[in-house]
């Protein structure tokens, strides 16, 4: 069925902690799905163990646990629901008022919330002694970028051939049967493998041939693309070029790179009336606070205002939400006395 589809689309989102790391409106624009479906197939994923998988943040992972356990305080999945930011930032006072309960009751619910685990997936595995094996590599020649496909990051598949050989002469239909099938899903299995390369590298070729001035200036700057405008080029769907560019990356001279570095919506200025993409404004942004006086940090609104002296003009609430989203704190957090 259709959400059979959507729900092993997002599973190949679901990250080593356990977390969906793709926004469902997007996903839903990318497989076809309706807000409905998609919450749907959600839903399902979210039933399965550990409790917590599936979510799409600390608060809903820590909703689920809670809801699927008959000993959680009676008022733990209320207030995690409706008073989460109150909670962890200790202004019981307020949920006290709100919900008309004693603080000694919060203080238990906060003590539950503490045995919880923030990360669930983390149990099926470690990441310890993990490293990426790009699956491009991007090499300049005369000026020129060039792409070539790294075949160690593909599964390495065999046939025993000496094995099906052996058990070929039994003459029994049963297992000639059975040979048969298990020859058929091999050459089923090296065929995709096959193909999910060929896609990986094409998208990899559309990618340097539009974001070529990453590849040869030394300030890496990167161009508006969106997953659309490849899909097109290579006439596949947007969701294949989605799952084939994530979890995978690019390795050049001067560093490695994830495919989804390169995708990334425009964003208009007005006073330029260039368009950047969210990615290299962040690489601004970044750059400023990099570079700031640590005893006198850069508040948002003056990051705005020095985005808009280099032709930025963002407003200081998207300031916010990108230095957020680059997990920087806010600049009383930067801070240093030293």
């Amino acid at each position: 069925t259709f959400l059979r589809t959507i729900v092993l689309f997002l599973v190949e989102y679901i990250d080593l902690n356990g977390f969906l790391t793709i926004d469902l409106e997007e996903a839903g624009k990318l497989v076809g799905g309706t807000p409905i479906q998609m919450l749907d197939a959600l839903t399902l994923i979210q039933q399965l163990d550990p409790a917590g998988v599936g979510a799409r943040d600390l608060r809903e992972c820590l909703m689920l646990q809670t809801e699927r356990d008959d000993y959680a305080p009676p008022m733990a999945y209320l207030i995690l629901e409706e008073f989460f930011t109150e909670m962890a930032e200790r202004k019981w006072d307020k949920i006290s008022k709100a919900l008309q309960i004693p603080l000694n009751e919060i203080q238990k619910v906060f003590d539950y919330v503490q045995t919880l685990t923030p990360t669930p997936g983390a149990a099926f595995g470690s990441t310890d002694g993990l490293y990426i094996v790009p699956d491009l590599r991007v090499t300049v020649e005369k000026g020129q970028p060039i792409v070539k496909s790294n075949k160690r990051a593909l599964p390495e598949v065999r046939f025993q051939q000496q094995y099906f050989d052996q058990l070929k002469q039994s003459g029994d239909p049963e297992v000639l049967s059975y040979l048969d099938n298990k020859s058929q899903e091999f050459e089923w299995l090296k065929k995709t493998l096959q193909q999910r390369g060929d896609t990986i590298y094409r998208v990899g070729v559309q990618i340097v041939a539009r974001q070529k001035e990453f590849f040869i200036q030394p300030d890496r700057p990167l161009k508006p693309l969106v997953l659309r405008e490849v899909a097109e080029e290579l006439g596949i769907h947007e969701s294949t070029v989605s799952r084939a560019v994530n979890g995978k990356y690019l390795e050049t001279s001067f560093g490695v790179f994830e495919l989804k570095l390169f995708f990334g919506q425009k964003v208009s200025t007005q006073e330029s009336g260039d368009d950047l993409t969210t990615a290299s404004i962040k690489q601004q942004l970044k750059a400023l606070i990099d570079e700031e006086n640590k005893n006198k940090p850069l508040s948002d609104q003056k990051l705005t205002d020095a985005l808009k002296a280099q032709g930025i003009d963002i407003s200081r609430r998207t300031v916010a939400k990108y230095r957020e989203a680059m997990n920087i704190p806010g600049s009383s957090k930067r801070k240093r006395f030293e």
